[in-house]
């Protein structure tokens, strides 16, 4: 039998079978570490100063909390770094002269961190050097880093009917708009829709929404779920491809008690948080753990257990807060680079420090040091 990871998030409740590692969970006891991320600004880019801005807080509040003694502190490159040497430069002085620090991670869209990294690797030997979504081609990456991560945000319409399934959709409601079907990924989540409806034997209603200004096209869907339930029954699966009317199909399915396995982005976090009314301090967002622990409770209440899925966070943010937890636990553990070369390893690494799970798959055969990762899907 395969070793696993059990993970109920009803009960946020983790049951580790032998696995060979001895990866712990938070605790005061351990071994300190000190990770620094290195990001661009918000401004030119927003999801990786958030995501380390979020998981820098969510450490911060554990040491608070007595229940663990590592350190994240986010770094901000200046403007422009790549065509702003002297003060990129004196950034990267930082992070060189803190002897504490034990591992960097880098999230950068734009292209040129890596002769930095580099100049890092070799005035600082001890330091760990990670990139979460770096702009660069795949072996500038492996050159420079001891360990990649890259996102997998391709959109996969068969997860979107797999998890509706196992949630008991007996029909598959998809609404979309004329336009969408000129974008090529959403045309081709829509072809992976269809044939796997059919291969699980689910009825696919596809249902375009008329073109018009934005409060039209949510009347029309909120008008329409009433025919598709009349017609349906409530065992149905409603999906939009169109962000815009997002918010109407996850309050009509909760008032209706509908199924939900996916909003148009994968992630429902945000949506659900406002439509619960749940909130979130600055430092809690970035508590994954927490943050899963209210909504499964909200859907208690309102009785939606079990009609809810889709993924715990964007997977833009998963890279960046995988590449800290790693990073963190290699140095717990005295481990070599190599370790870092398991998938098992780690996934359980990202389990036991924020409570998910997600799959790690090498990019180019033969190099194990480069990861495409993609969050797993849950049912709240």
């Amino acid at each position: 039998m395969k070793n696993k990871i059990i993970m109920s998030l009803l009960g946020i409740s983790i049951i580790f079978m032998s696995t060979g590692f001895n990866i712990k969970a938070e605790d005061k006891e351990d071994l300190e570490v000190k990770v620094a991320i290195v990001t661009e600004p918000s401004k030119e880019d927003p999801m990786g100063f958030s995501a380390a801005d979020y998981i820098s807080n969510a450490y911060k509040q554990r040491k608070i909390n007595n229940v663990s003694n590592d350190t994240v502190e986010h770094i901000i490159l200046p403007y422009d770094f790549d065509k702003n040497s002297a003060k990129t430069e004196k950034t990267m002085e930082k992070i060189y002269s803190d002897s504490e620090i034990d591992a960097v991670v880098f999230t950068t869209k734009k292209s040129g961190i890596t002769s930095y990294v580099k100049e890092l690797e070799e005035k600082r030997k001890d330091i760990i050097t990670l990139s979460a979504d770096v702009g660069e081609d795949y072996q500038t990456l492996v050159d420079a880093f001891d360990l990649n991560y890259i996102s997998d945000n391709r959109l996969d319409g068969r997860k979107t009917v797999q998890l509706a399934k196992e949630m008991g959709a007996e029909a598959f409601i998809l609404y979309y708009t004329a336009d969408e079907l000129k974008n090529e990924d959403v045309s081709v989540k829509i072809s992976q829709i269809e044939s796997e409806c059919e291969k699980q034997k689910i009825e696919l209603v596809k249902t375009e929404i008329p073109s018009g200004d934005i409060y039209r096209m949510k009347k029309y869907v909120s008008e329409d779920i009433n025919k598709k339930i009349d017609e349906y029954g409530e065992d149905i699966n409603i999906y939009t491809t169109n962000k815009e009317v997002d918010d109407v199909i996850l309050k009509r399915g909760i008032k209706s008690g509908l199924i939900i396995s996916e909003v148009s982005d994968g992630c429902l976090l945000d949506e659900l948080n406002e439509m619960y009314r749940i909130y979130r301090r600055t430092w809690d967002k970035g508590d994954y753990k927490g943050n899963t622990k209210y909504i499964t409770d909200s859907s208690l209440k309102y009785e939606m257990s079990g009609r809810l899925g889709g993924i715990l966070m964007q997977n833009d943010t998963l890279a960046v807060y995988a590449a800290t937890d790693i990073a963190i636990a290699l140095k717990e553990e005295g481990a070599d680079i190599s370790r870092a070369y398991n998938s098992y390893f780690l996934e359980t690494s990202l389990n036991v420090k924020e409570g998910m799970t997600a799959e790690f798959s090498n990019v180019i055969a033969g190099n194990p040091s480069l990861k495409m990762i993609s969050v797993d899907q849950v049912i709240y």
